[in-house]
């Protein structure tokens, strides 16, 4: 009987991820607290090291699990520590809302910090929508989305 490989531990704030796409390249994230990747404004082939993702702004926030980081399907490449506790949270994102559906103003949010707060349409323009990515396949989509091909649509408020 064949032995599966014991997953990784959970992803510790601060962890950079290199993210494999389907044409070859790779994509960057790091990881935030609250199930939250920040991902950098960079593809590359072959990989970057640390110390070139790290110079690159965050496009965007994208909740997920970590299944591929604990699996080792998407390898660390270090640590890039936050200056404090507050900096380890991403930005507040918007909630109560899900991609590519009519927004029902009743039921907007703003999250952040892990807690909820009601919202007017206006407080949430501009803002992330707060959908969770539920598999490492559902990531990699959302990325082709909105990293390679700069859409936002479905994925930002007022995008």
């Amino acid at each position: 009987m064949k032995k599966s490989k014991p997953a990784l531990p959970e992803p510790q704030p601060g962890t950079v991820v290199c993210i494999p796409l389907p044409d070859g390249r790779y994509a960057y994230a790091k990881v935030f607290r609250g199930n939250d990747f920040g991902v950098y404004d960079l593809v590359s082939r072959p990989p970057a090291s640390l110390a070139e993702v790290s110079t690159h702004p965050f496009l965007y926030h994208q909740l997920g699990t970590d299944e591929a980081v604990r699996s080792g399907a998407w390898p660390t490449l270090g640590i890039e520590p936050f200056a404090d506790e507050e900096s380890a949270w991403g930005p507040p994102q918007a909630g109560g809302i899900y991609p590519d559906m009519e927004i029902d103003p009743i039921m907007l949010q703003i999250q952040h910090k892990g807690r909820l707060r009601r919202a007017s349409l206006e407080e949430v323009q501009g803002l992330d929508i707060a959908w969770i990515c539920q598999t490492p396949e559902q990531f990699v989509e959302t990325l082709e989305q909105r990293l390679l091909r700069r859409d936002h649509s479905g994925r930002r408020v007022g995008a």
